[in-house]
């Protein structure tokens, strides 16, 4: 049996350095035009479709109050296998080559 190591490790600095890194990757700007061919992750796994609009002031949908604005829009998406239609920002975005 192994004896535990008594070298402490440093786990404060190493999540400082993970939030500041999550931080830029988060103030990226996700644009996306009506048109574009995006994918995300859904509780079945990842989906694609397109986007069919893109709004850019707060919008009711599904009974849920979406908030958007012209910096930080929300995006209209048709799914291509189901054609079901959802709503996302543009961080949980990824555009798809056609």
């Amino acid at each position: 049996m192994r004896k535990p190591s008594k070298r402490r490790r440093s786990v404060g600095k190493q999540n400082a350095n993970v939030w500041r890194r999550r931080k830029n990757v988060a103030s990226v700007s996700h644009r996306f035009s009506v048109g574009d061919h995006v994918a995300w992750n859904s509780e079945a796994g990842r989906v694609s479709g397109t986007v069919i609009k893109v709004h850019t002031q707060d919008v009711d949908y599904k009974g849920y109050t979406h908030h958007a604005s012209p910096h930080d829009p929300q995006y209209e998406i048709r799914s291509d296998k189901t054609d079901h239609v959802a709503m996302h920002k543009g961080s949980a975005l990824t555009k798809l080559a056609r």
